[in-house]
């Protein structure tokens, strides 16, 4: 790998623009959350070919800057405006503005383009640069995270991106760092790496390795289930969100959740349970849980990830006396890839996948709740 001594600035292509303008478009003049950001590009084809008013965040000072300064955004101040924030945070950070509701979210996860492709940022394995990989550009870098994460701790986030020789890379890392020989920048962490693993023919040997620094880095899973739990509290009925992941361990999470909110599981079962104040009075003394559950790796909607959870659904009592209507219905019935021309002009686009949902009048819970008494009653 050559070393590169200075950095040209690069563009950013949005993927599925013309998608992403089409879920968008019946909203109007509606408000819509572009949570991610980036260059804009998705942000600039809403403002120019539909009505919606746009409200960005991005947890990146430098996109937040390069935003408020390009005259386009600046020309259309009147529809527009953004803030530097965390996606997980966006109702805290959205209230701030007296914005409490919205008709639209977008999340574009991963990396732009020039977060990639400047060395100083040390998320490219191509390029020499320090051991960072934070987004945010605070926190814990990437280097301070190698130097106190615990090997098995390292083990199992390698493993987690599929990482076929997960342990002896950890223990590559772990020897290095008792013998004080730690790689100290991008290009030595990836030779350690490569030095471990069996070359791969379709992607480079320490392409996995810096993927799962940057996901623990940014604690980005935990980062998508909490900016999904905050999008349905801030999205309002017949309001839609978009979400386009670029690998399988983000398109899980959107996948799931967006299949709990519409009504489908593994088993093919509806598992949406009501709210108290949506259930008749004789279910109210049950002992059952009515808030939201906790939206993460380990959890998704109001059940554990794996087969035993899933089972032990199938005998809730609410599950087979109240058949609840879905929250959301799905806009696409599998997630949309683009095209082999946008794949061809923006080689970025190929992983990319997108799926979308809308919200449902929650009024259908408690219609549903008031058909299963009478149903009761009746019996």
């Amino acid at each position: 790998m050559s070393k590169r001594a200075t950095h040209t600035p690069t563009t950013h292509t949005s993927v599925m623009t013309r998608e992403v303008v089409e879920l968008f478009a019946p909203l109007g003049e509606g408000l819509v959350l572009d949570a991610t950001f980036g260059r804009g590009g998705h942000a600039r084809a809403l403002l120019q070919q539909t009505s919606c008013r746009i409200v960005a965040l991005d947890c990146d000072p430098e996109a937040v800057v390069y935003g408020r300064q390009e005259p386009f955004f600046q020309a259309h101040a009147a529809r527009f405006r953004l803030e530097q924030g965390f996606f997980a945070q966006s109702a805290a950070l959205l209230a701030r503005q007296n914005l409490h509701s919205l008709d639209g979210i977008l999340f574009d996860y991963g990396l732009s383009s020039p977060q990639l492709d400047d060395p100083k940022r040390g998320f490219s394995f191509q390029r020499q640069g320090p051991l960072d990989m934070r987004m945010a550009q605070s926190g814990t870098s990437a280097q301070e995270l190698l130097e106190r994460i615990s090997e098995e701790e390292l083990t199992q986030a390698l493993r987690l991106c599929g990482e076929r020789h997960a342990r002896r890379i950890a223990h590559a890392l772990f020897e290095a760092r008792a013998q004080g020989k730690l790689p100290q920048d991008t290009l030595a962490l990836a030779a350690l790496v490569r030095a471990q693993s069996v070359r791969h023919a379709r992607i480079d040997a320490a392409t996995k390795t810096f993927m799962a620094l940057r996901i623990a880095v940014n604690d980005e899973l935990t980062q998508i289930a909490q900016g999904l739990e905050q999008a349905d509290r801030l999205l309002r009925t017949g309001g839609r969100i978009v979400a386009i992941a670029f690998h399988s361990l983000e398109d899980r999470i959107v996948k799931r959740q967006f299949s709990t909110w519409a009504g489908r599981d593994a088993t093919g079962c509806s598992r949406h349970r009501a709210s108290l104040q949506d259930l008749p009075s004789n279910e109210k003394s049950g002992n059952h849980e009515s808030g939201d559950q906790k939206i993460g790796d380990q959890e998704i909607g109001d059940q554990k990830i794996g087969d035993h959870e899933i089972d032990n659904q199938r005998t809730h009592p609410l599950h087979h006396r109240t058949p609840f209507r879905p929250l959301y219905r799905l806009l696409l019935r599998r997630p949309h890839r683009a095209s082999a021309l946008e794949v061809a002009a923006n080689p970025r686009a190929r992983s990319a996948r997108l799926r979308a949902v809308e919200k449902l009048a929650r009024a259908n819970l408690a219609e549903s709740s008031a058909l299963s008494a009478k149903t009761s009653r009746a019996a």
